[in-house]
């Protein structure tokens, strides 16, 4: 008998989902610190958006990552 588990098919729609979210509520909150970091001359707020910038970055590479490793090899 032939048994087995495809983790990607499974769960990939849940993981590309919470991802989705998760870019949205960072990048967000990224726009929201710059704009305030600007008009209250706030170095830090500044310095913390542009650290979400690469988180947000990080986010989109990994749901590009689920986009190549779904498509079929050939």
């Amino acid at each position: 008998m032939s048994h087995s588990h495809s983790y990607m098919e499974s769960h990939a729609p849940q993981n590309k989902r919470i991802l989705l979210i998760s870019l949205a509520i960072i990048t967000t909150f990224m726009v929201v610190e710059a704009i305030s970091g600007y008009f209250f001359n706030s170095l830090a707020l500044l310095a913390d958006a542009g650290h979400m910038a690469s988180d947000s970055l990080s986010l989109l590479l990994s749901l590009f990552a689920l986009y190549i490793g779904k498509k079929n090899a050939k």
